[in-house]
């Protein structure tokens, strides 16, 4: 059957702010691009979303709506947008360390459950461990670490495929 190539990118960009004392609300725009061997796709969308995080203890909560926009579009088809409902919670019970979990339901398809702990060592070095509900080909089980500088990350994560191969990620992050 031969071989070819797989390319996804996303660019966005996001802004946040306070609403009271407990209470964030936030958006982002981006660009979204998926290429499989000749065909590509491109689609600008949006993301909201709302945090509470109160001052009384190591609980965050959280929901967003997750790319809402037109449909993708190529030279021979167009595609709609996995538009997400993610809803979910954090535990910080414990120095540098975090637990999470949180439950999507996308456009199309059943509910999927992701957990997933980090733990941050010397204030710099990340480790991660997570479950993606939503790997139907592999087990689940991802794993990466994160390097934080001031004002930036270089986050890494490794993902097993099954017959699929294994997902290598690279990001690169700025706050300001």
């Amino acid at each position: 059957l031969g071989t070819f190539g797989i390319q996804d990118w996303a660019f966005a960009f996001g802004y946040g702010r306070g609403v009271g004392e407990s209470f964030s609300l936030g958006a982002a725009v981006k660009g979204l691009y998926e290429k499989i061997d000749r065909y590509s796709l491109f689609a600008p969308a949006a993301d909201l979303g709302a945090l509470y995080s109160p001052e009384f203890g190591p609980l965050t909560a959280g929901f967003a709506l997750q790319n809402l926009g037109p449909p993708a579009r190529g030279r021979w088809t167009s595609e709609e947008l996995p538009a997400n409902l993610r809803a979910g919670a954090a535990w910080r019970g414990f120095e540098g360390g975090v637990l999470t979990v949180d439950l999507n339901k996308r456009r199309a398809g059943a509910p999927t459950v992701h957990a997933g702990a980090e733990y941050t060592a010397f204030k710099r070095v990340a480790m991660r461990l997570g479950y993606n509900g939503r790997n139907e080909a592999d087990s689940g089980i991802a794993m990466g670490f994160g390097l934080l500088l001031p004002g930036a990350a270089v986050d890494y994560a490794f993902a097993p495929f099954g017959g699929l191969g294994n997902a290598h990620r690279i990001s690169l992050s700025f706050n300001w």
